[in-house]
């Protein structure tokens, strides 16, 4: 749907009812938002556990 407003969806189809077309944006907006949320508990979860369980490299003589 793109983010077309009720009304235009109603003007676009022929709808006459608004209930008709808020039923699609509503869906649209639902699974916008979860594709959304989605992204963001990702982005969160990213670098909340270390790949490397030691170690690497030992300190730089920057660091001692």
């Amino acid at each position: 749907m793109n983010g077309a407003s009720a009304h235009e969806l109603m003007a676009q189809f022929g709808w006459l009812k608004v209930e008709q077309a808020e039923t699609c944006t509503r869906k649209a907006d639902r699974k916008r938002l979860g594709v959304k949320s989605f992204g963001r508990v990702a982005d969160q979860m990213e670098n909340t556990i270390s790949r490397t369980e030691k170690q690497v490299r030992g300190k730089s003589k920057k660091m001692q």
